[in-house]
Formats: structure tokens, C-alpha cells, sequence
């Protein structure tokens, strides 16, 4: 079900209770969008929290790429279901590590001399070659490679967004705002000053006074402010 959820040529609704992994999904699913040169990505969140942890997480991921060794970016992208380069995964005896080296399906090696490789069979590695010096791949191989290690770089360019869906409907109202019927060049108010400004209007409200009275006898004001930023907003939404 991941590999589906994760890939950008389904289009995924993903329902699980909270702690479940629905952000890192999400995240995979952004670095698969970017790995296939899709740019210009809109992300939605309910809370700043959650689009900052999205933002931060993808950035150390691309950050990462830019640096690391090819067989550990090969294995990433693998967890990514991503699979445009030839891996063969060898055993080297001398560290008793297992990585990924691309192999060119032509027996091509980087420095261009041919050698007849049989993919079905395991490669033979001298235990005195270190990780770094058994990389093997065609130059198609090493363009996937560079390609994600430059999505850092080129970060500012990629119209990525991230951001919540009230800073989205704000920015949305905010550049048609006579077909929103808001006056051009509003500002958004911050919850607390709203609530202020309803409870004051409320409260010197001649034609409600005597029930707010007799209310305030029962409850003290700090739950009458609640009630009566509640009532508004319900009356405000049925209009």
C-alpha cells in the first residue's frame, strides 16, 4: 500500500490514526514528485507545526543527498520505490558491508572500459577494494544521481510549498479580493483580537442585555466571553 501511496502517478487518499506515519508518506511522496522533475508542489496542512516538521524533514533529506556516498544515496532512493538505474547489491569481504552499486546493464564502467558483467550473477570483488572505489554505472545512471543530489541547490526554484490551509484560503482571498467581496489590501487578524472585538460588541448590545444579565449570574465572565464568541460565530455562519 505505501508503494502506491507514495507514487505520483496514483492519486491517493490515505486514512490512519495519528502516529501512524500519514507525514512521512506525505514526505516520500513530495521527494518521488521531485525526483521526477515535477515541480511547482503545493502541500496543505492543518497546523504550523505540521507544515514546519514537513519543510524541516525535506530539507535535511535533500540536504543529506547533496553530501553523501553514492551507494547511500542509491539506498535511499530504493526506499523510495524509485528505480530508474541497474543496482546490484554486492558483499565486500574486507568490511563485510553490503551496498548498493549501480552496474550499467552494457558492463560499461565509469572510466568507459568494457567488461562483460553477468547481472545474474554476483559480482567478484576483490576484499582489498574499498566501498568507495567499487562504483560502478553508465553515465545515464550517475545523471539520476546528480539529479537528486542538486534538488538542494536548486531548492528556491522548485515551487515547493508547504503551509496550512487558512495561510492558503488567506493568500487565495488576498489576491482576488473583489471577487472574495473583501476590501483590497485586508489584513488578517489574529483569533484573540476577533475574539475581543465580538465579546465588547456583544456586550453593550442594548437589544440582548437583559439575557446577557441574567446569564452572568450563572457563569463567570471568562465563560460568558466563550459563549457569547460561539453564538456570534453560529449566527455568523448561518447568514
Amino acid at each position: 500500500m505505501r508503494s502506491n501511496a507514495i507514487n505520483p502517478n496514483f492519486s491517493v487518499w490515505v486514512n490512519a490514526s495519528a502516529g501512524t506515519g500519514k507525514t512521512k508518506i506525505l514526505i516520500d511522496r513530495v521527494l518521488r514528485l521531485l525526483l521526477e522533475n515535477k515541480r511547482n508542489i503545493l502541500c496543505l496542512t492543518f497546523t504550523n507545526a505540521a507544515a514546519n516538521e514537513m519543510e524541516n524533514r525535506i530539507h535535511s533529506i535533500l540536504s543529506k543527498w547533496a553530501i553523501c556516498s553514492d551507494s547511500v544515496l542509491a539506498a535511499d532512493l530504493e526506499q523510495l520505490d524509485f528505480f530508474p538505474m541497474s543496482f546490484q547489491r554486492v558483499t565486500l569481504e574486507s568490511s563485510k558491508k553490503k551496498e548498493w552499486i549501480p552496474v550499467s546493464r552494457t558492463g560499461m564502467t565509469g572510466g568507459g572500459a568494457s567488461h562483460n558483467h553477468d547481472l545474474s550473477k554476483k559480482p567478484a570483488v576483490n576484499p582489498s577494494v574499498s566501498s568507495q572505489c567499487v562504483t560502478l554505472g553508465s553515465r545515464k545512471n550517475k545523471d539520476y544521481l546528480t539529479r537528486a543530489r542538486r534538488l538542494f541547490s536548486e531548492l528556491e526554484n522548485l515551487g515547493l510549498t508547504i503551509q496550512t490551509i487558512h495561510a492558503f484560503c488567506y493568500k487565495l482571498i488576498s489576491s482576488f479580493p473583489i471577487e472574495a467581496g473583501i476590501a483590497p489590501n485586508c489584513t488578517l487578524s489574529e483569533c484573540k483580537e476577533l475574539h475581543s472585538i465580538i465579546f465588547n460588541k456583544v456586550l453593550h448590545n442594548e437589544t440582548v442585555q437583559d439575557d446577557i444579565n441574567l446569564i452572568a449570574t450563572e457563569i463567570d465572565e471568562n465563560k460568558l466571553r466563550d459563549l457569547l464568541y460561539t453564538l456570534c460565530v453560529k449566527d455568523r455562519c448561518q447568514q
